[in-house]
């Protein structure tokens, strides 16, 4: 399993939006590497926890930005995060529930 690489291709230009998806990316390689060391699950459920918050907090400042600079998109990008949180919990949920195959 391949760890994420947050490079130019991932990059808004906004510097605290960029540093934001840089921290989800090394949330996402948190996950990655705790599947590949065998991390215990609640080590991994904490992650994901945090992972949601994150979540969370960033959608909020990044609708924000995108709102206060008049970004025709807002509506359909604010689905996508949306669907991103709900992906989000019903992982940790299943997770927690003992499904813990879903990091493979």
């Amino acid at each position: 399993m391949k760890t994420l690489q947050f490079d130019d291709t991932l990059k808004t230009g906004v510097e605290h939006i960029d540093d934001q998806h840089e921290a989800l990316v090394d949330m996402i390689n948190m996950l990655i590497e705790a599947k590949i060391h065998d991390t215990p699950p609640e080590t991994i459920s904490f992650v994901l926890a945090e992972m949601g918050k994150y979540v969370y907090v960033h959608f909020r400042d990044e609708e924000k930005f995108m709102e206060e600079n008049g970004f025709s998109g807002l509506e359909d990008h604010r689905r996508i995060h949306e669907t991103f949180e709900e992906k989000v919990l019903e992982f940790f949920n299943l997770f927690n529930q003992g499904h813990t195959e879903l990091l493979d």
